[in-house]
């Protein structure tokens, strides 16, 4: 364990020092009449956030003091809480700062080199993201495994951590879709330009950074929680757990190197970069399972390929989601050309598309979470099979790093453009505009997928805990109870998902109310969005945190229930809504590039139609349900863990 940690240690240390020095790349002063926009959408960024910080210490607060006395007043368990809600702030000011400072930069940078050396900052700015929240995650990871004796204390830091992460995302993703909405609609001026900028760092950086951040704790740290409860004497799997992490993050470091632009397809480079990190997560696992298994691990092997099937979840989520969504294949094209016909066929065709892309979606994270429990009972024959499962969770989110670096260019890439746009054009900034466009799109597919996936593996990791505590077995499962749990946790995702509709139309029809009639100029417009969208999240939040405690009060088989319902239902519907939104908006773009009529057509006009209604499908509704799934599994186990049910 001691050279693990060590090693890890080191790790984390060499990855301070490439963050270090890529952030003072993306800092270098921007000057000139491009730079004021961009600093102005930084500024509207942190003021956002900090006024979104300041109310989420309310239930923070709240649910502090609730552990503090339901865990007869021990006050280590807070501690570990408020570590998680401090993880939690560091990646969102790290994922925000990151992507306002390319901001700045982005049109010095595109004046002088055009398309390429835009794309080339913007990915230094995704590293930033992604290196830096690895390494905020493994310190944690570290701290927690050489600071407890009880491994149940981490369950509490999981908790603060998603709870941050369910409230932000709620919040920024109903701000990023009311401005995008709004500024769609209302002829894109100035003021709904700089807050539709400003919505996708929110949106697209911080919310999704943290959301692959909060998998990665429900999947790792869940996992020592529950290892406690399969097997204690297992304490070999704490290195395993330790040592697999650091890999993911050793595998983020060389794709500066192996991600190019100009003459070499960056989407490529993207896929090697990913296939790097897999490599070393499944070299290290393979050593450190062959040296620290113990004789009742009767194939190490057989957990080798848990981990491995994980990762291929991963990868084959996103793959599904790039086949579905991306203008290169098949798919996005035949919707593009229904639009010759009109927007009614475009929408039944995108709706038919999200459909096919969930099942198969679905189909495949089965085969591969129901691959690593055969893998993991073959291996040990007792345990394996929830070991197995762990594993393969784990194998899914441990490629942070790398994923966030990528899922973070696509918006950084969206946001710049919005501040590009604001200019004069020249064909320097035409080229960058169009190359950010192009590649941030080729990304932004197959991170929706992966950020799916690793979902599914954490919810399924704390759902495990949350059986082992509470003992509820298949049998119980059927009483009346948890059937009615059962009802409940199928509506529950369509209630959920319907409140976020309306919340994100109301927000964008105040938005484009204020900018048609002109009654506030940039600052007040602003404050507007901000406004609602903190009011949505409190009161979508507060559903969310408050619903299970009120079932696990009422019966704990109505729970369990509920909670088995919701992942069952929840992901098929999330992974319906990005896929579906994601159709419609690549063919959007690959009208506006010109195809079927081009920009401006009657086919453009249609593909509008189908661009607006799927972006809060994508953006907004998908990912906050994704959240709310999590969480909620979360709050379940914590009280079973303190003994409320």
């Amino acid at each position: 364990m001691t050279e693990v940690a060590l090693a890890a240690g080191g790790l984390a240390l060499i990855a301070v020092l490439t963050v270090i020095y890529f952030n003072g790349q993306i800092r270098a002063s921007g000057t000139g009449e491009l730079t004021g926009a961009a600093r102005e959408v930084g500024f509207q960024v942190a003021e956002h956030l900090r006024r979104q910080l300041r109310l989420i210490v309310i239930p923070v607060a709240l649910l502090g003091g609730a552990l503090y006395w339901f865990t007869n007043r021990v006050f280590v368990e807070v501690v570990f809480f408020v570590a998680g809600v401090f993880a939690a702030i560091l990646i969102i000011w790290l994922s925000a700062a990151a992507a306002s400072a390319v901001n700045v930069r982005l049109g010095e940078a595109a004046r002088q080199g055009g398309a390429v050396r835009s794309m080339q900052l913007a990915l230094r700015g995704g590293l930033v993201v992604g290196i830096g929240s690895g390494v905020i995650l493994l310190v944690a990871l570290l701290g927690g495994i050489l600071a407890i004796d009880d491994s149940r204390r981490l369950a509490f830091g999981i908790l603060g951590f998603s709870v941050v992460t369910l409230l932000t995302r709620i919040g920024n993703a109903v701000y990023n879709k009311a401005a995008d909405i709004g500024a769609d609609l209302a002829q894109a001026s100035e003021p709904s330009v700089i807050a539709d900028s400003a919505g996708d760092v929110l949106g697209g950086v911080v919310g999704a950074t943290n959301d692959l951040g909060d998998s990665f704790v429900m999947s790792v740290f869940g996992a020592l929680v529950l290892v406690d409860f399969i097997t204690p004497e297992a304490s070999w799997l704490w290195p395993v757990v330790l040592g697999v992490a650091a890999c993911g993050l050793l595998g983020a470091l060389p794709s500066i190197f192996v991600i190019r632009f100009g003459r070499d397809n960056p989407v490529a480079g993207f896929l090697v970069a990913t296939l790097i990190s897999v490599a070393l997560i499944v070299g290290g696992g393979w050593w450190l399972l062959a040296t620290m298994a113990t004789p009742e691990v009767e194939n190490p092997i057989g957990l080798l390929l848990a981990l491995t099937a994980g990762a291929a979840a991963a990868w084959g989520a996103g793959f599904v989601a790039e086949w579905f969504t991306s203008d290169h294949f098949k798919t996005v094209k035949e919707i593009a050309r229904q639009s010759q016909i009109g927007p009614s066929t475009l929408v039944i065709g995108g709706i038919a598309a999200g459909m096919r892309a969930a099942a198969l979606s679905t189909i495949t994270l089965a085969a591969c979470f129901v691959s690593s429990y055969l893998a993991g009972s073959w291996a040990w024959a007792d345990e394996g099979g929830r070991v197995g499962l762990m594993l393969g969770a784990i194998g899914a989110a441990v490629v942070l790093a790398i994923r966030a670096s990528i899922g973070a260019f696509g918006p950084i890439a969206d946001s710049g453009n919005g501040v590009l746009i604001l200019n004069e054009q020249t064909d320097q900034l035409e080229s960058s505009i169009a190359g950010l466009n192009a590649v941030g799109n080729a990304t932004t597919s197959s991170s929706r997928g992966y950020a799916t996936a690793t979902a599914l593996g954490g919810a399924l990791v704390m759902l495990l805990v949350f059986l082992e505590v509470t003992g509820l077995d298949a049998a119980d499962l059927t009483r009346v109870p948890a059937l009615l749990g059962v009802i409940l946790g199928i509506t529950f995702p369509f209630a959920f998902s319907a409140l976020n509709l309306v919340a994100v139309g109301r927000s964008a029809a105040m938005v484009i109310d204020t900018v048609r009639i002109g009654g506030a100029g940039l600052g007040g417009l602003l404050d507007l969005v901000s406004s609602r969208a903190r009011r949505e999240m409190l009161s979508l939040g507060g559903v969310v945190l408050g619903l299970p405690v009120v079932l696990g009060i009422a019966h704990p088989e109505t729970l369990g229930g509920f909670l088995v319902a919701v992942v069952l239902v929840g992901f098929i519907q999330t992974t319906f809504f990005v896929n579906t939104g994601g159709v419609w908006s690549s063919a959007n773009k690959l009208v506006e590039a010109g195809a079927f009529g081009g920009s401006g057509s009657d086919q453009h006009r249609a593909t509008l139609v189908g661009d607006s209604a799927g972006d809060p499908l994508k953006d907004a509704v998908g990912p906050a349900l994704n959240a709310a799934i999590k969480t909620m599994i979360t709050i379940g186990a914590v009280m079973a863990l303190v003994g409320l049910l």
